[in-house]
């Protein structure tokens, strides 16, 4: 069982491009079983809920997601969107910036992410805390681009690190 990095995932894009971004990449899965012909179990699959994660956008200026329970981030190796509702306003017209619960197995791996800011024209910030490990890590990802990856270790983490507790 893994430790989890647990922190925020912030998508910021036009709100086109944010919604796709959820829509295709952000799901929930179940494991059923497998069972032949006898009913015997020869195996697990995972199956996508399909009301796992809503996506509202009613005015075109609000975009609301409703996430049910653990969110796979498709692409990745173990990162979740953590359940809940999120909100995100359209600022100026112009773009919007989703922040939402998120967790990941070890650590974050940038690389996902940055194939997925090409594909879908968006920018990523992601931070976590570890706090079986001790370390926060710092994730950007615009243009495609990586642009910082920095894993943050403290001398005191209880006192220095900003969210201790979360993690782990």
């Amino acid at each position: 069982m893994p430790n989890w990095c647990e922190g925020t995932l912030k998508v910021r894009g036009k709100l086109k491009d944010v919604e796709q971004w959820v829509k295709e990449n952000v799901s929930v899965f179940h494991s059923d079983f497998v069972k032949d012909q006898n009913g015997k179990i020869k195996g697990i699959e995972e199956v996508k809920i399909p009301d796992g994660v809503k996506v509202e956008n009613s005015d075109g200026e609000v975009l609301e997601i409703t996430i049910s329970e653990d969110a796979y981030i498709a692409e990745t190796r173990r990162h979740f969107v953590q359940p809940g509702t999120y909100f995100a306003l359209l600022y100026q017209k112009n773009y919007l910036v989703l922040c939402m619960d998120f967790k990941a197995a070890w650590a974050i791996i940038a690389e996902p992410f940055a194939e997925m800011s090409k594909k879908y024209n968006v920018d990523f910030r992601l931070y976590g805390c570890e706090c079986g490990m001790e370390f926060c890590q710092n994730v950007i990802v615009e243009h495609g681009e990586i642009v910082k990856d920095e894993e943050i270790i403290y001398n005191d983490y209880e006192w220095e690190c900003p969210f201790p507790k979360l993690g782990g």
